[in-house]
């Protein structure tokens, strides 16, 4: 019992130890696995600060390259506006240059434009001088002139009537051809003349009545500031002026009656070349014939009538003329006289008015050179802050990349000490899980002793049992030859009051048959006053 009380004991020792080591063990295990999660947890936050660290650089980078490409931008626009610059003055030279042959020009064309009006007048007197004698041929015998024409018409209608051309030479034919064709190029080029002088005449026109106007204008502004002379001047000016408006209006007139002209005989002309065309047929009819007439009757009318409105328009010219002709020569006179007074009077003012005029041009000129000096610092001002504040940013930008460059180093650094830390507590995890394993390995060996003991424990108390058994049979079977020895004792030689006994000379009913135990002398047994055996 001692020894068993023993195992006992050692047993729960035991149990408790090994409870105890496995306690220690799975608190070890959670710690380990704390651990792992923190460092897991360590490592996904460093590697998210090193994702972050990446783009951060990468921005940084982003930047600096903006930052040099907004530099050489600048440096290349500072390059473009040199070169602007110069280019500029390369232009302003070179619109000089182009000014002064426009210039040039511009003098070669009024001397072009002096010599062909010298010429277009010099043509007009030799045209007004023809028709002086034409209009004076023309004036005797005009009435003959009529007649004869009225007569040439209807012998050439009569001849036209009552010709016959039964045959035509080929001669004859290309001689008229010719004679058409020089003819059609007369008058086209007779027509090219008289659009260009009513294109001359019509700027000639606008230029005499924009100079006419012009000229009061300014006098009328200097008759406030001259005297009686200058104003009698004028007066006469403005007369002359309104001759010059009617002689303008003459020459428009003559341009309108030279245009009639020039109508009448272009359908003159036309009725001509009718009857050319139709010599050879001479088939004409009465209300061609007729129509021919009327239109040669009326182009004559006009012709008379234009010729009469020449002869007075003539005689108005010849007034005009001479009117005109006084007007230069007091015109002459008058500009004389203001000429010399002019010369007396601005040689001092003149002499003023140029060194102030050139004063005000120099000053002018220096204070466009001084803000165009000043406007020039400002912008190199400018330019040099905006390099400064660039090459800050640059140095700070660069200070930046050092020292992200340096705290990444720091966190690779720190993040190969995990590493080695994360190493360490893996082989660290990797021994605890072989010690778990051993430790279970030895807890199966000790659950196996445990049983061993435990069968061995019940073995030795099964035979400790049947020992006692055995031992307490053998004091009963003492006991009972005892009894018997004391009831043979106390019956005597009697045999019938001896019991019956078993082979091992213990009586039948010494045991009770309900609980199986003894009859000892004074208990009571049998049914409802001992225990049933279980």
């Amino acid at each position: 019992m001692k020894e068993n009380v023993e195992l006992k004991e050692t047993l729960t020792k035991n149990n408790d130890s090994m409870k105890k080591h496995f306690n220690t063990l799975v608190s070890w295990q959670n710690e380990l696995m704390k651990v792992h999660g923190n460092h897991k947890q360590k490592f996904s936050e460093t590697c998210d600060m090193i994702s972050l660290l990446k783009k951060e650089n990468a921005e940084l980078k982003n930047k600096l390259t903006a930052t040099e490409s907004m530099l050489t931008s600048q440096f290349s626009i500072v390059s473009f506006i040199i070169n602007c610059t110069e280019s500029l003055a390369k232009s302003f030279e070179a619109i000089s240059v182009l000014q002064k042959e426009h210039s040039e020009l511009k003098m070669k064309i009024s001397d072009l434009e002096s010599s062909m009006t010298s010429s277009l007048t010099l043509e007009q007197t030799g045209n007004s001088i023809n028709q002086e004698k034409k209009n004076l041929s023309i004036e005797n015998p005009n009435h003959c002139n009529n007649s004869h024409i009225t007569n040439s018409a209807n012998q050439n209608s009569k001849d036209c009537n009552l010709k016959e051309l039964p045959e035509k030479n080929s001669t004859d034919l290309e001689q008229m051809m010719k004679d058409k064709n020089r003819y059609e190029r007369d008058m086209h080029y007779q027509q090219e003349i008289i659009t260009s002088l009513k294109e001359q005449l019509r700027v000639l026109n606008e230029n005499a009545f924009t100079s006419l106007q012009l000229n009061p204008e300014s006098n009328a502004i200097s008759e406030k500031s001259q005297d009686e002379n200058y104003k009698n001047f004028f007066q006469h000016f403005n007369h002359y002026n309104e001759k010059l408006s009617i002689l303008a209006k003459c020459y428009g007139e003559q341009t309108s009656h030279f245009i009639n002209i020039q109508d009448c005989l272009k359908r003159c002309t036309d009725t001509c070349e009718l009857l050319l065309n139709n010599i050879d047929s001479m088939n004409l009819s009465v209300e061609t014939i007729a129509s021919c007439k009327e239109i040669l009757e009326n182009c004559r009318r006009c012709l008379v009538d234009e010729q009469i409105k020449n002869i007075s328009y003539r005689q108005n010219l010849i007034k005009t003329q001479n009117e005109f002709q006084k007007i230069f020569s007091d015109y002459n006179s008058t500009l004389h006289e203001l000429e010399i007074l002019r010369d007396e009077k601005a040689k001092p003012m003149e002499v003023k008015y140029n060194f102030e005029k050139e004063k005000n041009e120099i000053t002018r000129n220096l204070k466009m050179l001084e803000d165009e000096k000043s406007q020039l610092s400002l912008e190199r001002k400018n330019y040099m802050a905006e390099r400064m504040i660039l090459e800050q940013e640059k140095t700070n930008l660069n200070e930046e990349r050092s020292s992200l460059n340096f705290q990444s180093m720091l966190y690779e650094a720190q993040m190969r000490t995990l590493q080695d830390d994360m190493k360490v507590l893996q082989k660290r995890h990797d021994e605890m899980l072989l010690e778990n394993t051993k430790l279970k390995e030895e807890l199966k060996l000790k659950n196996i002793e445990l049983e061993g003991v435990k069968a061995r424990f019940q073995i030795s108390k099964d035979d400790n049992l049947i020992r006692e058994r055995e031992h307490l049979t053998d004091q009963l079977g003492k006991l009972r030859n005892h009894n018997q020895h004391l009831l043979q004792r106390l019956n005597g030689p009697n045999p019938a009051a001896v019991g019956q006994h078993s082979q091992n000379e213990i009586p039948v009913d010494a045991f009770c048959d309900t609980c199986g135990f003894y009859k000892m002398p004074g208990q009571w047994h049998g049914p409802g006053w001992c225990q049933a055996i279980d």
